[in-house]
């Protein structure tokens, strides 16, 4: 689906720069080479041994589903954990933290910053028993 909102996005912007000295070519790889693996899943990413002995090209989709779309996801996870540990990991957490794991799993941020504050009372009393 994204990839068919950026054809089209793409079209309006053809449109729009007609007549002017600005170009839009099409959407391709920007180099065709060999494929290193990644550290991400291969079956994901559609990267196979196979393909990288034979230097098989991907066609556009494929090079912007790796390099744009599991990207932007492998980001925003990162994001979320880093948020979550944050909350878990650390004595006083930062609101940011607290608002943005409230926001993504739909929790009141009232809510998680009591449950915070009841397992650190916890967590304070567990340890020095």
């Amino acid at each position: 689906m994204l990839w068919s909102r950026a054809l089209i996005m793409a079209q309006e912007i053809r449109k729009g720069i007609d007549g002017t000295e600005f170009t839009f070519g099409g959407a391709e790889d920007p180099r065709k080479k060999l494929i290193r693996p990644s550290p991400r899943p291969q079956a994901l990413v559609c990267e196979t041994p196979k393909a990288n002995e034979e230097g098989q090209n991907r066609t556009s989709e494929e090079h912007y589903r790796v390099t744009c779309y599991y990207s932007s996801i492998d980001k925003v996870v990162a994001e979320i954990r880093s948020a979550l540990a944050d909350i878990v990991f650390t004595r006083s957490a930062a609101n940011a933290s607290i608002e943005l794991v409230s926001q993504f799993y739909d929790i009141d941020s009232d809510l998680l910053h009591s449950e915070k504050a009841i397992f650190e009372e916890i967590n304070a009393n567990h340890a020095y028993a």
